[in-house]
């Protein structure tokens, strides 16, 4: 007889599809949040973010996710690291996120999630939604779309100081640093500038400048936006190498064309969809790496599929 108690039977898994993507594949929860970002996952909306993840990852035995959502970059590159930290402070990303890992054992038993945003400083704050599950919740009460929105608190959260943090968590050359935070990026970036010039992690940010708003006129907002994008452009001067998704390709920025850089792209006003207003700075993914990577050569198909499977 087995270890199991007889007449008792074991709980089945919950209903699950396969979730194709790049060659790669895993399990997700078959729920229709779970097949919403999966749906925008595999659109080619993150074609620019794993990209610099397949040419990354290589180098890399640690993936540090910071916003892990509801996990689909972790555990795209969980089976080529030897371990992965998500950061994901939103309770209902978190059940998500739990749920999905359970339906990978191997990923899930290299992966430690941690319950709590990061920012310069600890303590707790208030995460803001404008829907449930929304892949936009932030540490900010109102952020600019068509217009300006007021979200709805979600839960009081904890957060925690970011560079000690991260220390912690064993970032070093060989970590795959990704930061989606929604804005609070501007603030996090700085705060760990030491930390990025010791260790040089490869790094992978999306920026939220739409998510800064200042009280008063427009141009209140224009100028916080402008002063905290340049304290980001201060805190990675040490990276030798930016890459900048662009509509033509790549754009690769070094030391020698940084000065041009700033000049003819970050201070120049971009349009944005579904956003209201021009944006300035930097306005989707970056990567940045202290060794150049072949990102012209890495494959980069626009479709993908969700198969839906029997559970696990």
């Amino acid at each position: 007889m087995d270890g199991h108690l007889a007449g008792t039977t074991q709980p089945s898994a919950p209903p699950s599809r396969l979730l194709r993507c790049r060659a790669r594949q895993w399990r997700v929860l078959d729920h229709p949040v779970v097949a919403h970002a999966a749906a925008e996952f595999t659109s080619g909306f993150e074609d620019a973010t794993l990209q610099f993840f397949d040419a990354a990852l290589p180098f890399c035995r640690r993936l540090i996710d910071v916003g892990g959502y509801l996990g689909m970059l972790s555990l795209y590159a969980a089976d080529r690291v030897e371990e992965v930290t998500v950061y994901e402070p939103s309770p209902s990303h978190q059940a998500f996120l739990q749920a999905n890992l359970a339906l990978n054992p191997e990923s899930a038993r290299r992966t430690t999630i941690v319950p709590a945003a990061l920012a310069a400083e600890a303590g707790e704050h208030t995460l803001y939604r404008k829907a449930f599950a929304d892949s936009g919740a932030s540490l900010f009460p109102v952020v600019e779309r068509q217009r300006l929105l007021r979200g709805a608190p979600e839960a009081t959260v904890s957060v925690l100081e970011a560079a000690p943090a991260l220390v912690e968590a064993g970032l070093d050359a060989a970590t795959l640093l990704k930061i989606d935070i929604e804005g609070a990026e501007y603030e996090v970036i700085p705060a760990i500038a030491d930390l990025l010039r010791r260790g040089l992690p490869f790094l992978q940010v999306s920026f939220h400048p739409f998510n800064l708003v200042a009280e008063g006129p427009a141009i209140a907002t224009t100028l916080l936006r402008l002063r905290r994008m340049l304290d980001v452009v201060g805190a990675l001067r040490a990276y030798d190498y930016w890459y900048v998704p662009t509509g033509e390709g790549w754009r690769e920025v070094t030391p020698a064309s940084l000065p041009a850089f700033v000049d003819s792209w970050l201070l120049q006003p971009k349009p944005v969809a579904r956003i209201a207003t021009p944006q300035y700075g930097f306005i989707e993914g970056l990567g940045f790496s202290r060794r150049r990577l072949d990102l012209q050569g890495v494959d980069a198909p626009r479709t993908a599929a969700l198969v839906p499977t029997l559970g696990c």
